[in-house]
């Protein structure tokens, strides 16, 4: 098994949202090698499904990858907030709603190879309508997807990103149930 030894450090950006590093590492007896490293806060994942079969996705620009990508509600975690309040407050914020229940749906690291970031996943059910305002550097749209569609939305490209189909597929897998109105 490799050991892998930090040699040195340095902080290269920071600003209010990301920083990176540039760690020099030492990989057992190979010569010496940078890596990058993102520093982010933790962060959480919903996926909130309606009493009618719904999950109510969101849809937002996303810069880095110059698109607007359909989504599970998400967000960083404030300094010192807990994964579960920052599900109820990013629920309300992204998607209108608050739920009756959350459960715990499994965590995952968004990009360990490159990222600090631990996501952890919530599943949101017997929602109402509760809204918070949007943080200033959004403008997400709510978008009433089927639970039944999930899958084919999937496997035909709509939803691309790593978090939403982790906490999607986690979601439709461990509480099958959901695929169908009570």
């Amino acid at each position: 098994m490799l050991t892998t030894t930090t040699v040195d450090s340095r902080q290269v950006y920071d600003d209010h949202r990301v920083k990176m590093r540039v760690d020099t590492v030492q990989l057992g007896d190979r010569p010496v090698l940078e890596r990058g490293v993102i520093e982010q806060s933790n962060s959480v994942v919903i996926v909130p499904i309606t009493d009618d079969a719904e999950v109510l996705l969101v849809k937002q620009w996303r810069h880095a990858v110059q698109s607007v990508l359909l989504e599970a509600p998400a967000g960083h975690l404030n300094p010192g907030e807990e994964p579960r309040d920052a599900a109820v407050r990013e629920l309300r914020e992204e998607a209108g709603h608050s739920a009756e229940r959350l459960e715990s749906l499994p965590g995952f690291w968004a990009a360990p190879s490159i990222s600090t970031e631990y996501m952890h996943g919530f599943l949101a059910t017997g929602l109402t309508t509760s809204s918070l305002p949007q943080d200033d550097d959004e403008d997400v749209e709510l978008a009433r997807t089927a639970v039944a569609d999930i899958p084919r939305l999937i496997r035909e490209g709509t939803i691309v990103d790593s978090k939403s189909i982790a906490a999607l597929l986690s979601a439709l897998y461990l509480y099958p149930e959901l695929m169908t109105s009570d």
